[in-house]
């Protein structure tokens, strides 16, 4: 099922690849001469794809569960990543349509591999500004989950720290609607914002995602490792539990380790997998 994993070992993996995963490429790269046209096209189509990354627990390198994230397929050897087709959606009005897909994808393919036998895990999905503040987002969350048959928590919902929210009465308000259907809330790319400290305290969160800037630099910026150890600290006085992005060696998942982290995600254990229906 999954190519490209260098140390998550997980007993239900080796009977699995003939269930469709494959190594995902990686967005286009010449994504930028995409026009925008042939976005648009595929943006009617609603052609999202999701490509899973691992993540894995840090006490023991199991697969904890997977990121989602979004693909758009211009053609059958062109995916754009959201970097490229997100500022065409967004211009659109067509963010909706892509957490729409993504979470009914993501909680199936779960479903999937739940039934299969690999449980607990759990899949997270990125969401847009405009998805948090939409009262759209708490139903949807909660049919996904129930027409998958997941258990509560199985999907989380990433909220990005960059994220400039009108009103975080309001916010706060769609949020625990999130966690009334089912989900977890996540707040991503945590400690790169202006916000995060106040957002913890306001907030309804279950996780942080720790910004890839620390866990790059923890190695040889004793600063970098302080606040990063102050991180973790801070997440489990309030109860969170933290997942490091960005990790690529070894030495950084044994500092990590050392520092009491939760989850790890990066480059160490897999690049994004897609699920092809083949």
């Amino acid at each position: 099922m999954l190519r490209g994993l260098m140390v998550v070992v997980s007993s239900f993996w080796p009977d699995m690849q003939a269930r469709g995963f494959r190594a995902a490429e990686r967005p286009h790269p010449n994504g930028a001469l995409v026009s925008d046209m042939a976005i648009l096209r595929a943006l009617d189509a609603r052609a999202f794809e999701p490509a899973f990354q691992p993540i894995v627990s840090v006490d023991d390198r199991r697969v904890a569960g997977f990121e989602a994230l979004a693909r758009l397929r211009i053609d059958p050897t062109t995916r754009l990543g959201p970097e490229r087709f997100l500022p065409v959606a967004e211009r659109e009005g067509r963010l909706g349509d892509v957490a729409s897909v993504m979470i009914r994808a993501a909680t199936c393919a779960l479903a999937g591999w739940m039934a299969a036998g690999a449980s607990p895990l759990f899949v997270s999905i990125n969401v847009a500004q405009v998805d948090v503040e939409s009262a759209e987002l708490a139903p949807l969350v909660a049919g996904a989950i129930a027409e998958a048959g997941l258990p509560a928590g199985a999907l989380k919902i990433e909220l990005t720290e960059n994220h400039m929210l009108r009103d975080l009465d309001a916010a706060s308000a769609r949020l625990r609607d999130l966690r009334k259907a089912g989900a977890h809330v996540l707040l991503d790319d945590f400690g790169m914002g202006y916000s995060g400290l106040a957002w913890l305290s306001r907030l309804p969160l279950d996780g942080i995602k720790i910004d890839r800037f620390f866990i790059q630099a923890m190695e040889n910026d004793q600063r970098a490792a302080a606040i990063l150890r102050a991180i973790l600290g801070l997440a489990r006085e309030m109860g969170l539990n933290a997942t490091a992005e960005g990790v690529e060696t070894p030495a950084q998942m044994a500092q990590l380790r050392d520092l009491g982290c939760d989850f790890a995600q990066g480059y160490l254990f897999s690049r994004p997998l897609l699920w092809a229906d083949a």
